[in-house]
């Protein structure tokens, strides 16, 4: 079972982004100024540096009294610091929600804090809402927050997936974050089963990693009977009964497949890898393996480049049209 630690007089500092490195020094240390490291994003217990945060030092310790102390922006009575929200679809359904185990741990009415990485749009913040209440927490206040804030008590439960610890050091995920993802789909699909189609998960036009052929591949696939889902035209609760509908899951690197979780066990999940120096990115993108490995999905790489050139629209096609067969 996953821990969830309660701590008195917290301090949560600032949230500095820095873009070039894209990293943020915002972190909770307790009333002796100790850094918490399950309020940081990636931990390296290796050589003791917390990236994310200037964790190899001393941090002064946190003033006592913290009513009086003229450093913070906000006092909050009680909360649960649930992480990180992010712009990024991916890392919404991994990271953003790996906290939600712990929703039935504390009270309804004490608020979640959140804290903002990167650049919100305005317009995600409603997905972003519906997502997590999803996922467990419900209609629970919610406090977003990039300032100081010190905390009378604040519960922190253990994130089930660290997104950095999944794609620099292959570290799998719980076996307790099924519970989230199965609550998500339960509370989505339709009492109506819609028929198992193949899908193809398409990526928002321009992608930056975007293959010459990549819409392309995407046509030649749903002459061929895959359906095509554009999440971000959908609600979440139709984007996740879509995806609970596959019968085979298909799409190119990255978030849009990282909506497999949503789909049921056994069902064939297919990566088209993006990547030109595709012989490396099968190391450094382990990432959805352990998605797929979590539930339970057969996961296959399809390369979308030989010797650094783009495979043909029918080579992909027809690798991919076979392995949808021979896997399910």
């Amino acid at each position: 079972m996953p821990s969830i630690s309660t701590y008195d007089s917290a301090l949560l500092t600032a949230n500095v982004l820095d873009d070039e490195n894209a990293s943020a020094n915002g972190a909770l240390y307790d009333s002796k100024g100790r850094l918490l490291v399950e309020s940081v994003r990636a931990v390296d217990r290796t050589d003791s540096h917390i990236p994310g945060d200037p964790a190899s030092v001393p941090r002064p310790s946190a003033v006592v009294g913290h009513y009086n102390h003229p450093g913070y922006d906000t006092y909050i009575d009680e909360a649960i610091f649930g992480g990180h929200i992010f712009a990024g679809w991916g890392h919404t359904i991994t990271e953003t929600i790996s906290s939600a185990w712990a929703s039935t741990e504390v009270p309804q009415e004490v608020p979640l804090v959140m804290v903002p990485w990167g650049r919100l749009w305005v317009s995600a913040l409603p997905r972003i809402r519906e997502t997590m209440a999803l996922a467990g927490w419900g209609d629970r206040p919610l406090i977003m927050t990039v300032g100081t804030a010190v905390f009378g008590k604040v519960h922190v439960p253990e994130r089930l997936v660290r997104f950095d610890d999944l794609l620099h050091r292959g570290a799998s995920i719980p076996a307790e974050m099924n519970a989230v993802y199965d609550l998500m789909i339960g509370r989505s699909t339709l009492s109506d089963p819609r028929p198992r189609i193949p899908t193809f998960l398409a990526r928002t036009r321009g992608h930056r990693r975007a293959h010459p052929y990549e819409e392309a591949i995407e046509a030649a696939l749903a002459e061929r009977g895959f359906r095509v889902v554009e999440g971000w035209d959908l609600g979440v609760r139709e984007q996740i009964a879509l995806i609970n509908s596959s019968s085979c899951l298909v799409a190119f690197s990255g978030s849009s497949l990282h909506n497999s979780v949503f789909a049921e066990r056994s069902i064939p999940v297919l990566e088209i890898m993006d990547n030109r120096a595709s012989s490396t990115s099968l190391v450094e993108r382990p990432l959805q393996a352990a998605l797929c490995e979590l539930r339970e999905q057969p996961f296959t790489r399809v390369q979308g480049y030989d010797n650094g050139q783009a495979r043909t629209v029918p080579d992909v096609v027809e690798e991919v049209m076979g392995l949808c067969v021979s896997l399910a």
